[in-house]
């Protein structure tokens, strides 16, 4: 077997390990807060909104300079650095004693972790250009059905064992992954000889990388990701303002989240077949017009079971769009430069992550937390402007 399939096989089952380990315990930090300390409800939505925010912030910052040196340096060595990184900020967390010290671990988090961007960069640039749309959503899948599994198992043994247990059972299982990439992961030796003799980049080379067509497939990222992340740490509430009690939600929720993670799973599964059938600007529309359909529906929905199905199907539509546009501009440059541009489209992905809760906290704040889902709306139209934009760009270019 090729060394690009071996390596996406055990990639494909590290990420499933490294993000059902990072969602053992963190999709309930709303519930652990409660339990350490916080229990007015205004508070108990602040701070959901800024341990939501404060990996993303580091990790916008953090993950261009990691993209950069993964190339200059190899990109095993940033799978490492990831991988221990998580085993030591998650088992913390288990310690936490207030929500200071889980404050300052998620920021950290996003500083030294970003598992599944390492995991990206490494596949992008130790796969062939031909079977790459393919690999990335072979990859994806893996990233979310680590989701779906974390929770599901995670909410359970929050339940029986409490949230400290989770967070240590979840840096258990990270701890896996740290020993599998350090004995198995092997490095394409072409490509890690071009990263080791190539330039470093500078700020003008990434410039260079940014052209039109890329800054707006960046965009409808950044937004489609809004859109997608925006309501998740306010699932948690949600179910237990619906269910009036704190007692068995974390169940529900991990069973909500794992749900929506397995459909994002299942969309990622089929990114490289629907590449292959769509225009890639017609494939975005599509998608986009069939999340703001799904996410009208999601708002009127009523009752737990109703929220779980729309809010799987919202997941399907735009599980793709991540994977697709990555796959996309991955093949506009050389693979020696595949780190950086994923770094780039990382940092974008986390900036969302960081404005969504935010801007979801000043509205359940202000308004309600169900009012929180017609940002998902908002932002969906947003992504879909942009895709048409761009489509008449590229028409005009291609004429």
């Amino acid at each position: 077997m090729e060394r690009w399939k071996k390596n996406l096989y055990l990639m494909w089952v590290m990420q499933v390990l490294t993000q059902a380990g990072f969602s053992f315990g963190i999709p309930f930090i709303s519930y652990f807060i409660q339990e350490i300390g916080i229990t007015e409800p205004n508070k108990i939505k602040l701070f959901t909104a800024l341990l939501s925010a404060a990996p993303a912030v580091t990790m916008a910052i953090m993950a261009p300079i990691w993209g950069i040196l993964s190339d200059r340096f190899g990109k095993k060595k940033m799978l490492v650095r990831a991988a221990l990184a998580g085993v030591i900020l998650v088992g913390l967390m288990g310690f936490a004693s207030d929500v200071s010290q889980l404050f300052i671990l998620r920021i950290l988090q996003g500083v030294f972790t970003g598992s599944s961007t390492a995991a990206l960069i490494f596949i992008a640039s130790n796969t062939p250009d031909k079977d790459l749309p393919g690999a990335l959503g072979v990859l994806t899948s893996a990233i979310f059905i680590g989701t779906t599994i974390g929770p599901a198992l995670g909410g359970i043994s929050a339940e029986s064992f409490g949230y400290r247990t989770s967070f240590f059972i979840g840096a258990g299982i990270l701890a896996v992954t740290f020993f599998m990439t350090i004995f198995l992961i092997k490095e394409d030796p072409v490509s890690e000889t071009r990263g080791k003799r190539m330039k470093p980049i500078t700020g003008i080379n990434l410039k260079s990388l940014l052209n039109y067509s890329l800054v707006m497939l960046l965009l409808i990222l950044f937004f489609s990701y809004m859109a997608r992340t925006v309501f998740g740490p306010y699932i948690s509430l949600f179910v237990q303002q619906i269910r009036g009690k704190l007692e068995g939600s974390s169940a529900v929720t991990g069973l909500i989240n794992a749900f929506a993670a397995l459909m994002v799973a299942f969309s990622g599964l089929l990114t490289g077949k629907l590449m292959r059938r769509f225009k890639k600007y017609r494939l975005l529309l599509l998608l986009l017009l069939m999340a703001v359909i799904v996410s009208a529906v999601l708002f009127m929905s009523k009752g737990i079971a109703m929220f779980a199905i729309m809010y799987g199907m919202l997941a399907f539509s735009l599980g793709s769009i991540e994977p697709l546009v990555m796959s996309i501009t991955s093949q506009t440059v050389e693979p020696d430069k595949r780190g950086s541009l994923i770094g780039i489209e990382t940092a974008v992905s986390s900036l969302g992550w960081c404005l969504a809760p935010i801007i979801a906290g000043i509205v359940s704040i202000e308004f309600s937390i169900h009012s929180v889902q017609l940002l998902i709306i908002a932002f969906v139209i947003c992504a879909i402007v942009l895709t048409v934009i761009a489509e008449r760009h590229e028409k005009k270019l291609n004429a």
